[in-house]
């Protein structure tokens, strides 16, 4: 049994949701993608989201390795079109070696009038578990919740910096080979356990 792109997608976007819904809960990814039966020049994880969360009326960018190769199938499949990393709604940072503090500090917040239109940032991890020595708290979590994102943590202030006026911001979603996703909306804080 392959991939069926409407259940598929739609499984995937509910657990997205959810995950949005939750800040630091990990959601699992892992069957949907898991049917995905491509060869693909990105995680399949980064694909599914993409393929649940993207339409022709996006731009995106990809910071990766193979970026030309990545947009043209993201592209081919999505409709999405490439865009500046400034002028990305999503932005696909593919790599624990990127750095994602350089990409959250590039991408756009939104604006005042605006603030929906700051970007999605989908980011690879080498893994995600619960708990960890990163405490959230925010909308979405009854006191605090407890995570770890195993990558370089100079994301976490670059994230600080853009998002410290709030509505406006970015929006994070990080994912790791096992197809398991975390959430860190714009409205979540973030601090290192002490």
């Amino acid at each position: 049994m392959g991939f069926d792109m409407i259940h598929g997608c739609q499984a995937a976007f509910r657990s997205l949701l959810d995950a949005s819904s939750y800040p630091g809960r990990i959601v699992d990814l892992s069957r949907e993608s898991g049917l995905l039966d491509v060869s693909a020049p990105i995680p399949r994880a980064a694909l599914l989201i993409a393929l649940s969360l993207m339409d022709i009326e996006v731009g995106y960018y990809v910071d990766a390795a193979r970026r030309a190769e990545a947009e043209t199938f993201v592209s081919r499949l999505c409709g999405a079109r490439p865009v500046p990393l400034e002028e990305a709604d999503f932005i696909f940072v593919l790599g624990v070696e990127r750095d994602l503090a350089r990409v959250i500090r590039g991408a756009r917040g939104g604006d005042l009038v605006d603030p929906h239109k700051g970007a999605t940032i989908v980011a690879e991890a080498e893994g995600l578990s619960e708990p960890g020595p990163l405490v959230l708290s925010g909308p979405g979590i009854r006191e605090e919740r407890r995570v770890s994102v195993s990558r370089d943590p100079g994301w976490m202030a670059a994230r600080a910096e853009k998002n410290r006026e709030f509505p406006m911001g970015v929006d994070l979603l990080f994912f790791d080979s096992r197809s398991r996703v975390l959430a860190l909306p714009r409205t979540t804080l973030v601090a290192e356990a002490s």
